[in-house]
């Protein structure tokens, strides 16, 4: 009996050791949610290296197939210009489609159990647990489903590429090549993987971005932190009602230290490369 108890005592010790680091860390890392994925999809993706930019598939009309790059330290500098446009952009839009597909489907799925509570019906443990995964990893206090899909929904392609661009220099980046950063993601703790900036230190602190183990990790982190940071809220409310870069960008003035200067230089890359035009891209399914 004396056994019995004292085992029952230290498990409810580890239990609550454990219960309280996993609450701790959740209230510092910001991670991605967890992707309900539809099967289609995960049958279809494939992973390729690149080693030339043959490897790199050329569009076919709008659909894309969805191959997800692993670039492997890949220097796209060895191209024409012209050639290394072409190219970032192939190598990048089947995977920001994978991930936008990805959390659409959790929308999706959110909408229907939206649905099915406005009309009365009661719902299944597993949608409701689905729910309050969702509300806890997007950040919804108050468990508004309004809320929610407002930060399930994933802005235009043109903005994605248009940023990626920026801030990879046409993938040519060190962070790109070495870090798989396509978005220029700062990272502000010592236990994550990282690669130190060689433009020094920023307000006396020594700069670092964060180093993802592939493209689509990277993807699915930007996506994330424009969801549920406070800089973009109008942003995101603005995403629900257009798909005008114009009125779009503006509220990413946050993004970068050079604010409305970023903002001018991305509406120009978006407009010069015609990245509208990738709005209505698809994925083959």
């Amino acid at each position: 009996m004396k056994k019995g108890y004292f085992q029952v005592l230290l498990f409810l010790i580890v239990f609550e050791f454990f219960n309280f680091k996993l609450t701790s860390d959740a209230k510092k890392v910001y991670a991605a949610p967890r992707i309900i994925k539809k099967k289609q999809v995960l049958d279809l993706q494939k992973h390729r290296a690149v080693e030339t930019s043959e490897n790199i598939e050329k569009f076919d009309g709008k659909e894309v197939k969805p191959i997800i790059y692993d670039i492997n330290n890949y220097d796209l500098n060895e191209l024409s210009v012209k050639e290394k446009k072409s190219k970032f952009i192939e190598l990048l839009l089947p995977t920001i489609l994978i991930v936008k597909e990805e959390i659409g489907e959790n929308k999706r799925k959110t909408e229907k159990i939206k649905t099915k509570l406005q009309s009365g019906k009661k719902i299944k443990k597993s949608e409701s647990k689905f729910l309050e995964e969702m509300f806890s990893q997007y950040r919804v206090k108050d468990k508004d489903l309004d809320e929610l899909l407002e930060k399930m929904t994933t802005p235009p392609a043109s903005i994605i590429l248009g940023q990626a661009i920026i801030e990879s220099g046409w993938g040519t980046s060190r962070f790109f090549k070495e870090a798989n950063n396509v978005f220029g993601i700062w990272s502000f703790k010592d236990n994550e993987p990282r690669i130190e900036s060689k433009s020094g230190y920023r307000n006396g602190k020594r700069v670092y971005l964060k180093k993802y183990s592939s493209l689509k990790e990277c993807i699915e982190d930007y996506l994330y932190k424009l969801a549920v940071l406070k800089h973009y809220s109008e942003f995101r409310k603005n995403v629900l009602k257009t798909q005008n870069y114009i009125e779009l960008t503006k509220y990413l003035k946050d993004y970068s230290e050079l604010k409305g200067e970023y903002v001018v230089r991305l509406n120009k890359i978006i407009a010069k490369n015609n990245l509208d035009s990738y709005n209505t891209y698809t994925l083959i399914k």
